[in-house]
């Protein structure tokens, strides 16, 4: 079971599995900015999932992480709806190109993205 508790004034703590997640939303909007606010947090669980699954891929295959990562990028429709996600992957100078697809094959395979409404569009851009 989840728990939320209210903190000082806009915090909030949801604690799950033993761990607390916060939120909150900037000062100019009553919070104290200690946290990303819920939508914020909703966006950086994609880009995490999609770190949890590379770095597992480069793990089981003895892949060096050294330079390598993710950065995402959001397009929104006119209702402020989520409409793209774009992930730009840098795969690191010690990854091997023949193992590509079988990299975003992994990414892609995040449960995160597999809740998201299917009409939001991902693309994958390997630098």
């Amino acid at each position: 079971m989840m728990k939320i508790r209210f903190e000082d004034k806009e915090r909030v703590i949801a604690n799950f599995m033993g761990h607390d997640v916060v939120s909150d939303v900037p000062v100019a909007m009553g919070g104290e900015d200690a946290g990303l606010n819920p939508f914020h947090l909703f966006l950086a669980s994609i880009g995490n999932c999609a770190g949890v699954f590379m770095k597992m891929f480069y793990r089981n295959h003895n892949i060096p992480l050294d330079g390598a990562g993710l950065e995402q990028e959001f397009e929104f429709h006119e209702n402020g709806m989520l409409k793209k996600v774009v992930v730009n992957v840098n795969p690191g100078p010690a990854f091997p190109r023949e193992k590509q697809a079988a990299l975003l094959a992994m990414i892609r395979s995040c449960k995160v993205k597999k809740h998201l409404d299917p009409g939001i569009e991902f693309e994958y851009i390997v630098k």
